[in-house]
């Protein structure tokens, strides 16, 4: 391959890193040397350099709590082969936290003894803090639903109850559990299903009934 092709491929398997956010690594069993990706030093908010980064200095990168964890498994994967993967914690230059994920395997040579440790690099921060946001608007929710006064239901398409609050058996005498499973329609009188049915078109997903 010419040193112009070369070139290429590399200027194509970065664009490719870029694209989807995943960086790789690799980490020399003999010398401790780790060779970062372009994408792995965008992770961690470094310049890209072709200069092989020390161990010590990869793992220096990792939240303070997060370090022995990172040591461990990857002490583990140079003496036994022991893949990994884990989601912790770096801190870049300028002290902003990102949460990354990791995932290691060793390669071995003819004589089934580690050579080295590859492995992929992915920034989820922001996958994380998604997850952090959906948990606190979901105890936020049932929060309200579990000290609503009216009943909040849930139930599937079939109209079949998914979930009640508290407040059923004050209003209707039944635990919420011995209504999950049953129809909307096996609560509500003969004379008004029709009512009711019109309405739970309208909304098929999720209503209020109350006192």
């Amino acid at each position: 391959m010419s040193p112009s092709s070369a070139q290429e491929a590399l200027r194509l398997v970065d664009m490719a890193e870029a694209m989807a956010g995943v960086g790789y690594w690799r980490l020399d069993a003999a010398t401790n040397a780790v060779d970062w990706s372009a994408q792995v030093f965008r992770i961690h908010g470094l310049e890209p350099s072709d200069d092989p980064v020390d161990l010590a200095r990869a793992i220096d990168v990792y939240h303070p709590a997060d370090r022995p964890i990172v040591a461990a498994h990857v002490n583990a994967a140079l003496q036994d082969g022991t893949a990994f993967a884990y989601e912790l914690r770096v801190i870049r230059p300028e002290g902003e936290v990102r949460y990354v994920q990791s995932r290691g395997a060793a390669e071995f040579d003819a004589d089934r003894r580690v050579v080295s440790v590859i492995g992929t690099f992915m920034d989820i921060t922001d996958a994380k803090r998604a997850e952090r946001a959906l948990a606190a608007s979901e105890a936020r929710y049932r929060d309200l639903a579990e000290n609503a006064i009216d009943i909040i239901a849930l139930y599937d398409l079939n109209s079949t109850f998914e979930y009640l609050s508290p407040s059923v058996m004050a209003v209707l005498g039944y635990q919420p559990e011995e209504l999950i499973g049953r129809k909307t329609f096996d609560i509500i009188h003969p004379d008004d299903i029709d009512r009711c049915a019109s309405a739970l078109k309208r909304d098929p997903v999720e209503t209020s009934l109350r006192h």
